[in-house]
Formats: structure tokens, sequence, C-alpha cells
């Protein structure tokens, strides 16, 4: 649950120890569930997955059940304005 964030509405899981083939097995699952996803080579053998922004609510969907509540936190829609102080 540690090895991810987001960032611009993008989650980027952070695969670092997985090989390549194994980087496409989990991008072509996710594609299974209708998540658009793509690998980022990060140079030296080490990979991150990305989820593109519309398929977060899917993910949102399917994994919020799951994930502890001090993490979820990690699944917070950036996209969304904050709110002006005053």
């Amino acid at each position: 649950m540690d090895d991810g964030y987001i960032d611009k509405g993008v989650l980027n899981l952070c695969i670092d120890n997985f090989t390549y083939e194994e980087c496409c097995q989990l991008r072509d699952l996710l594609l299974t569930f209708n998540i658009e996803n793509g690998t980022q080579s990060r140079g030296n053998g080490q990979y991150r997955l990305r989820v593109y922004t519309k398929s977060m609510d899917t993910v949102r969907a399917l994994v919020t059940p799951y994930i502890h509540p001090l993490f979820l936190y990690k699944l917070s829609d950036n996209r969304k304005p904050k709110t002006p102080k005053g």
C-alpha cells in the first residue's frame, strides 16, 4: 500500500523490482478491468506503472474497500480545486 503516489491525477505504482515482462503482465491484467495504463522506464531496469487519470475512478471503486484507512489519502483526487481561505 505504500509503493505509489498520485501526481497530477496519474497514479504511479513503484514496481522497481519487477522485470519488464512482469510489468507487461500487470499492465495487461489492469486492461482487463478497463484500467488504462502504461509502463515508464526509470533506467537501470526499473519501471513504474502509470494509471491514467481517466481510469482513476475505476481504480478507486475497485481498491478502496481493501485499503487500510491510514492510506486512503493516497487515492485522493488531487484534481479537485482547493477552497479559498477567508
